[in-house]
């Protein structure tokens, strides 16, 4: 087995080890599994919410982000005006996914054909349907995109 310090503040992994904890689970971009998407109320909030409200969404917001896997993601949505001001039957999207390094931000583009990352003159592509987390991850090794894990992303490599 692989030697691994978990106490260094950027823990880095053997292949072996990621693999095992990251390729059982899907890839789910929009749910996500991979940046934070549930709304958590801050305190100043609560001059416009009851207790039990604000609770509820401090509690919401914790339950929808406790599974995500990486640090250093955010998604940007987007959405279509076809209803030209009525409406669109249409939901919002993920339309890229930024990833915040030390040196550089780098953003992944979503496309029909799947996820694209880019990085000086590297390249890869994973489909966004039926890839996994270890597919991710190894898309952005690829091109020298680092990806933080999360707590949660430290207890399953453990």
């Amino acid at each position: 087995m692989e030697n691994v310090d978990l106490k260094n503040e950027n823990p880095t992994f053997g292949n072996v080890l990621l693999y095992a904890a990251f390729s059982s689970i899907l890839l789910d971009v929009e749910g996500s599994n991979i940046a934070f998407t549930g709304w958590i109320p801050c305190e100043p909030d609560r001059k416009y919410m009851d207790n039990d409200s604000f609770d509820k969404a401090v509690q919401e917001g914790n339950e929808k982000n406790a599974k995500v896997l990486f640090k250093n993601i955010s998604l940007n949505w987007d959405s279509c005006d076809c209803g030209d001001g009525f409406g669109c039957s249409h939901g919002n999207w993920v339309s890229e996914i930024d990833i915040a390094n030390e040196d550089k931000n780098h953003t992944l583009e979503m496309d029909d054909c799947g996820i694209i990352a880019y990085n000086e003159k590297r390249q890869a592509m994973i489909p966004e349907k039926e890839s996994t987390i270890y597919d991710f991850y190894r898309m952005c090794e690829l091109v020298g995109i680092k990806l933080e894990l999360s707590d949660y992303a430290l207890s399953l490599v453990k």
